[in-house]
């Protein structure tokens, strides 16, 4: 926890503050095949910070292939790299951001259910290789 919250104060302010959605996953993101591919995020919460802050959280959902990887750090940083290569934001600002994402969703697993997220710390350990 400690680490995070120092990690946090290293990113504040590293890019530029934005309009963020807020709740980007997966499940907010619709995307359409005909008659041509677009996507569409839903549900958005409106906030505002660090630009690279919503890709820590987009991280944070991969898919069922991931979740049974067994090279997930590395998965994990091609991601990041894809990120960082189409938004010009440093990748190791983006795998910052997702190590404060996995902390912050244990944190709120526990709260709000009384239990450990072990993904969640998976990813936490992940971000941190």
């Amino acid at each position: 926890m400690l680490r995070a919250q120092t990690q946090l104060q290293e990113l504040l302010g590293s890019t530029p503050a934005v309009l963020l959605h807020g709740d980007l996953h997966h499940g907010n993101i619709l995307s359409q095949a005909e008659p041509t591919p677009r996507f569409l995020a839903i549900d958005p919460k409106g906030l505002w910070g660090d630009a690279a802050y919503e890709v820590g959280s987009y991280l944070l959902n991969p898919d069922q292939r991931v979740r049974r990887c067994n090279q997930l750090p590395a998965r994990l940083q091609h991601r990041i790299n894809l990120f960082s290569e189409v938004l010009q934001i440093d990748a190791e600002i983006l795998k910052g951001w997702g190590f404060i994402q996995a902390v912050l969703s244990a944190c709120w697993t526990y709260e709000d259910h009384g239990k450990v997220d072990r993904f969640s710390l998976v990813l936490a350990e992940a971000f941190s290789t």
